[in-house]
């Protein structure tokens, strides 16, 4: 298996904050979360990384705005790599969460030259 430079990856940033952590403090913020995985995308060579973020939403469940727009970029491989502060961020039904950050999407027939 060949494994690709940091640099080469399609990567995005996904956060979310829901109405029962906003109870907990500033530490799980919105701009919190993209500050620290802004940084982890720099420190580690991630280049320009998509942002989507869902506030106020609970991770019970997968229909959130930016959480499906990420994963239609992602099913056209505009990203390949999906980086969270922590997995309650993806989703907090954990079967579902394990099944989607498993997944992986069929690769798209290289065009012949």
């Amino acid at each position: 298996m060949i494994h690709k430079a940091n640099s080469e990856y399609k990567p995005a940033i996904y956060a979310r904050l829901s109405r029962e952590d906003k109870k907990e403090g500033v530490s799980l913020s919105i701009e919190n979360q993209i500050d620290i995985l802004k940084k982890y995308c720099n420190d580690n060579g991630f280049i320009n990384p998509q942002i989507f973020y869902d506030d106020d939403k609970t991770g019970t469940d997968f229909d959130r705005e930016d959480f499906q727009k990420m994963y239609t970029e992602a099913k056209s491989q505009n990203i390949d790599l999906i980086i969270i502060k922590d997995t309650s961020r993806f989703g907090r039904n954990w079967v579902k969460s394990s099944r989607l950050r498993t997944l992986r999407l069929p690769k798209r027939p290289q065009k012949q030259a």
